[in-house]
């Protein structure tokens, strides 16, 4: 495995590694006989996206039914901007969930919903 640009697959048999660095296209390649797989990942914090779409748009977006649909509208534009990079060829997005720790004892309200604007807790 090489990461950089993300190169996945089995690469002990790799004899000349500049070779295989100098074309860094995705796609499939072969590497001294071997097929390995480029991939060019990006990761996206999916609840930062959603609250900074809500927050850092100040007209609100009605939907089909009259709802505020900002934070869901400014997601997607965020994923399909990273899909529209060249060579993309995959993208994750991770959200947070409740989780009970130490933090719940020192903030009562920490990650449980309680306090977010219900117009931004309908879009998650």
């Amino acid at each position: 495995m090489v990461i950089g640009d993300l190169a996945v697959g089995v690469l002990e048999a790799l004899t000349e590694p500049a070779e295989f660095a100098r074309d860094r296209v995705p796609g499939i390649g072969l590497a001294v006989g071997r097929r390995i797989c480029l991939v060019r990942l990006h990761l996206l914090d999916g609840t930062y996206e959603i609250f900074r779409s809500h927050f850092g748009r100040r007209d609100e977006v009605p939907g089909p039914d009259g709802t505020d649909i900002r934070a869901t509208l400014g997601i997607m534009e965020s994923t399909l901007a990273l899909l529209r990079e060249p060579g993309v060829t995959h993208l994750a997005a991770s959200f947070d969930t409740v989780i009970e720790s130490f933090r719940n004892d020192m903030f009562h309200g920490y990650k449980t919903g309680e306090g977010i604007d219900p117009v931004l807790k309908n879009q998650f």
